[in-house]
């Protein structure tokens, strides 16, 4: 039997022929000028003093190779070939240039300063700081675009791991960077984060970090709701959004993961059987009666509520008997370092899990149940947020053993992500609202395409397709937009 298949000849084109890969990238070049952030950059980080790739178009490069799916510069050289987008006045710097640029952003103060042992919060030079700028200007953008008047806020820092010598050890005793991020879940872009070591503690700066956005908060938005795991226990941070004087915006709600010391494990057991309430996942959920002296200086001072979630452990009887037997629970977790985590307790004759959350939300607008369940919102949506910059885009590689260039890395991961939230927002169909970068690059991004010129016009054309109609309802929802800057 003979292959009636057709044979396929591959030839290569000496000429280009106005072919691209990815013309859903136009998209976001489009935006990025509607947004006016070759002004911004060039204003705010200012790298490039001399000839040569300018600030705008380095990032622009960048970014778009963030969201083409490459995640290392060296990743460059092929964007650059399939990028291909003849009409667009679009420069793509070479892998050394790009890296070069990368280190314009490393403040050589922070080498002597780095050691095992010393938690640092890096130096930031002024180009490093101008990255703050941008995702301040760009959640401004998103807020002119659609004005709200409250805010969520989460706080959450996570790790870079890396093998490269100059990284430090963390915690769980791996080699890391570390990023301390700030994400607002009402615009779905990050907002503010800060690049440093992995053995920072990673609540270190959490309050510095809100107060700084806080100063360039727009005047429209009266109210902030804060969230944080455990990182953000801190006395400082909790009197600061509860008493609300400081903030510029009153009051700010919050609830943050409570750390289950001694104390508050005896206030958990005090607690009536009766007074546990069912949670949907099976867990059960209980106000403490719990004071700790360095939140109760004042009788005038604002109230906090803690609450216990507990979780029964040992669902298998003879577990369960097993582990109220004498120094049982305390063998088990000598043997399981993950199991201290869990805080098995004792109460009633059953083995529990306990966890714990306070916050200065009043009963009478959540219950206990309603905080949790509130609080719990952004623990998915970090992790999530977290794994796109690290899997999805390039922020989860470390490029250099300079500091200050892999924090340029990592910030343009984040404008990458801010950016590609803004398109979806501001133009993309309904449809693509929740659509992560991999899943959009799958089907938009890397579209292809032919860039023809045709009676004094310049015409993309696309096969089509949910991609090419999406593409195309967008162009004229970016012809509409409109942003002023300066």
């Amino acid at each position: 039997m003979t292959d009636q298949r057709s044979k396929i000849e591959i030839q290569i084109a000496k000429k280009k022929q106005g072919l691209t890969s990815f013309s859903g990238l136009y998209a976001i070049m489009e935006l990025w000028d509607k947004l006016k952030l070759p002004q911004v950059i060039a204003k705010f980080i200012g790298a490039r003093k001399n000839k040569g790739y300018s600030d705008a178009e380095q990032t622009l490069a960048a970014v778009l190779l963030n969201l083409a799916g490459g995640d290392a510069p060296e990743h460059m050289r092929m964007l650059k070939d399939a990028l291909s987008l003849p009409g667009r006045d679009i420069k793509m710097p070479s892998v050394t240039a790009m890296r070069n640029y990368a280190a314009c952003f490393h403040e050589a103060k922070n080498d002597e300063l780095r050691q095992q042992g010393q938690a640092l919060i890096p130096i930031k030079n002024s180009c490093l700081c101008g990255f703050e700028e941008v995702h301040r200007y760009l959640f401004e953008a998103a807020y002119r675009y659609a004005p709200c008047q409250e805010i969520t806020l989460d706080q959450d820092a996570t790790f870079i791991e890396t093998n490269i010598n100059q990284a430090l050890y963390n915690y769980k005793k791996q080699r890391s960077l570390q990023a301390l991020n700030m994400y607002c879940h009402e615009f779905d872009m990050m907002v503010a984060t800060e690049y440093r070591d992995g053995n920072v503690n990673p609540g270190q700066g959490q309050l510095e970090q809100l107060k700084n956005f806080l100063a360039f908060l727009p005047e429209g938005i009266k109210k902030v709701r804060f969230r944080s795991d455990s990182a953000g226990y801190q006395i400082g941070l909790m009197k600061f959004c509860a008493e609300g004087e400081e903030t510029g915006v009153g009051v700010i709600d919050f609830a943050i993961s409570c750390p289950v010391y001694d104390s508050f494990l005896e206030a958990v057991k005090a607690v009536r059987e009766e007074d546990w309430q069912d949670l949907k996942d099976g867990q059960q959920c209980a106000e403490v009666i719990y004071a700790p002296n360095s939140l109760s200086t004042s009788k005038k001072g604002p109230t906090y509520r803690f609450i216990a979630i507990r979780e029964h452990i040992g669902k298998e009887e003879e577990k369960s008997r097993q582990l109220l037997l004498p120094g049982m629970i305390e063998q088990w977790e000598e043997e399981n370092e993950n199991v201290k985590k869990l805080h098995l307790t004792d109460m009633y004759g059953n083995v529990y899990k306990v966890f714990g959350v306070v916050t200065n939300i009043d009963v009478e607008e959540m219950s206990a149940e309603e905080v949790i369940l509130w609080h719990r919102g952004r623990c998915g949506k970090s992790e999530e947020v977290h794994h796109i910059l690290k899997e999805e885009l390039g922020g989860g590689h470390v490029i250099s053993g300079k500091l200050g260039a892999n924090a340029f890395w990592w910030n343009i991961a984040v404008l990458a992500m801010s950016l590609h939230s803004l398109l979806k927002r501001m133009v993309l169909h309904e449809g693509a609202k929740r659509i992560r970068p991999k899943t959009l690059r799958s089907f938009f991004y890397a579209m292809a395409g032919r860039v023809v010129h045709h009676a004094r016009r310049l015409i993309l054309r696309v096969d089509d397709g949910i991609g090419a109609r999406w593409l195309k309802e967008a162009w004229g929802r970016l012809d509409a937009l409109s942003f002023s800057f300066g």
